[in-house]
């Protein structure tokens, strides 16, 4: 979706690797402290809701906005709007594009012009500002959208990942997995919405309760997409190896498709693991150890032990990083044929 935008607007692959993991660092490691923090003071400020008339801890969050001088109020709020329209406006051309490229153009009218593609794209966006009007009037709070939106994504993930390792997963595995995942997700909000004396059901409460709806949906949908998988036929021959001389994956799964481009030089996933295993490391360390040095107790002994914990753990998180950066170029990028070799001066 839009990081992957991000990723392909890059000038090449390592710095697509710089800014996907310095996005991750931003994205959970610093944005996420800011939030921690407001709700901290919050819980400081208004300990009972019901008194400060308030019905959730959300409510909390505009409170705290009202606290701040006019000026760097309206600089927040403003931020605010533009971010919300961002998002907006992002995921409305994201999806309109969707339905009039892969959808429209490709099964319904496949010699339909520009002008035509246009105004069906905005009848397309029209159509999502609608669908999502609709939802957001029953939406209730914006944690239970978050977790419908864990829920749409709980059986996806594993397929999304798997394709890069498997040669084998092709559309029809994605489309099953997104659909059953969001048809078991609906009906157990449904099911929650209309009969709410479910969740007090000792055996099957669990399955309206995070992380239990996570792996029921995950249960049902990844079953499901790796049947459609083997019952589907695979990507065309010239498709799979357009996408692995382009890619270069590495690992048993494309050994098929290895065999059919026998000049393609690829890293096994030893060292590509090894990556992952310390870009997942810088990422987590550094977020805990940020937490580490704003939330340490007060009393004197266990605010010095967090602050050492805390920097212990950026430490580790400096040298993942490090580690990281020097293995990666030697992992998934081509070496440069010399003039010589090539033939070409």
């Amino acid at each position: 979706g839009y990081i992957a935008q991000r990723l392909l607007a890059c000038k090449n692959e390592n710095h697509a690797v710089g800014a996907g993991l310095w996005w991750n660092f931003a994205h959970y490691a610093l944005r996420t402290w800011p939030w921690v923090i407001v709700g901290l003071a919050s819980l400081v400020l208004w300990p009972n809701l019901k008194a400060a008339g308030m019905k959730s801890h959300e409510e909390a969050y505009p409170m705290m906005i009202m606290l701040l001088p006019a000026g760097i109020r309206g600089l927040l709020v403003g931020s605010l709007l533009a971010a919300f329209m961002s998002t907006v406006d992002t995921h409305l051309n994201w999806g309109a594009s969707y339905l009039t490229v892969d959808f429209y153009q490709s099964y319904i009218r496949t010699d339909c012009g520009k002008r035509e593609g246009v105004w069906i794209s905005r009848g397309f966006m029209l159509l999502l500002m609608v669908i999502c009007g609709v939802a957001a009037y029953f939406v209730k709070t914006v944690f239970s959208m978050w977790v419908f939106v864990a829920l749409l994504g709980a059986g996806s993930g594993l397929i999304m990942i798997l394709r890069w390792f498997w040669w084998r997963i092709n559309a029809w595995s994605e489309i099953t997995v997104l659909a059953v995942s969001a048809f078991v997700a609906s009906s157990l909000q449904l099911t929650q919405r209309f009969f709410p004396e479910v969740l007090g059901d000792p055996v099957f409460g669990y399955l309206f309760k995070p992380p239990y709806n996570l792996m029921f949906v995950a249960c049902i949908s990844l079953p499901a997409s790796l049947l459609v998988t083997w019952l589907t036929r695979p990507s065309r021959p010239e498709t799979l190896i357009r996408f692995y001389r382009k890619v270069r994956p590495g690992g048993p799964g494309w050994r098929p498709v290895a065999k059919l481009c026998p000049d393609v030089r690829t890293e096994g996933l030893g060292r590509l693991l090894i990556c992952w295993g310390l870009g997942s490391v810088f990422i987590f360390a550094a977020m805990f150890g940020i937490g580490a040095l704003l939330l340490g107790q007060m009393r004197l002994g266990d605010f010095v032990a967090d602050r050492l914990a805390g920097a212990v753990m950026l430490g580790v998180a400096a040298a993942c990083a490090a580690l990281f950066f020097v293995m990666y170029p030697r992992a998934n990028q081509p070496k440069a044929l010399s003039p010589r070799r090539t033939g070409r001066g």
